[in-house]
């Protein structure tokens, strides 16, 4: 198989996790030549998810009103609210609620390849965007909306499934106003996240992450 098997964030051959590799032979001849030629194809796999949030860097959650919720609300799934790698790096600030299984944060997590993580994804991406100064992003980028919920712990929806990359060069972009989007957000350099943002799907950021005001079920 093709896939991540220790849960570092690195996909590589094994043979317990991933997709099928297929070898591909093809023939051919003409005029008295021929030629072969054999692949390995597989299909890419899924991003490894260890928890709602992943950080390997001192995080603090902050805000009454933040949700870090690590259930699975379709059932069978359940990861904790947030896993780091750096013991006692997790704090927080005006009483956010953090809820996952088995535990809400967990401080051993495996060291993961996030840059690895990144590359692996960005090649497919139908979005994709090089700048090379700080930018702000508002309003509908085209990147699908999310179907919320009935409440913040409950699943949205969406029936899109968009991968958008951006190479900031070192600097960082900020979305708020209104941007939403379904399937995986890359960012190379830092991300802010400002007002009412909303994402159904996985987001991997190779930097720094801020995420202050409201939003819907970012998941």
């Amino acid at each position: 198989y093709w896939g991540d098997a220790n849960g570092d964030g690195i996909n590589e051959r094994n043979t317990t996790t991933g997709k099928n590799i297929y070898l591909v032979t093809s023939y051919g001849a003409a005029s008295g030549a021929n030629k072969e030629i054999k692949v390995e194809m597989t299909r890419l796999p899924p991003v490894t998810v260890p928890a709602s949030l992943y950080v390997e860097a001192t995080t603090t959650i902050q805000g009454s009103s933040t949700n870090v919720l690590g259930m699975d609300g379709c059932g069978g799934n359940d990861k904790p609210g947030i896993v780091t790698t750096l013991p006692g790096s997790v704090t927080k600030n005006g009483n956010p609620t953090i809820t996952g299984a088995p535990v809400d944060i967990s401080y051993n997590g495996t060291n993961m390849d996030v840059q690895a993580m990144i590359d692996d994804q960005k090649g497919s991406a139908n979005f994709k965007y090089n700048i090379t100064t700080p930018t702000t992003y508002t309003g509908d980028q085209g990147w699908g909306t999310p179907t919320p919920g009935a409440t913040q712990q409950a699943p949205s929806s969406c029936s899109l499934h968009n991968i958008v990359y951006y190479n900031t060069n070192g600097t960082g972009i900020r979305l708020s106003g209104g941007v939403s989007g379904c399937g995986i957000l890359i960012v190379e350099g830092d991300l802010e996240v400002h007002g009412t943002f909303s994402w159904y799907g996985i987001v991997l950021v190779s930097d720094s992450v801020t995420f202050t005001g409201g939003g819907g079920n970012n998941k």
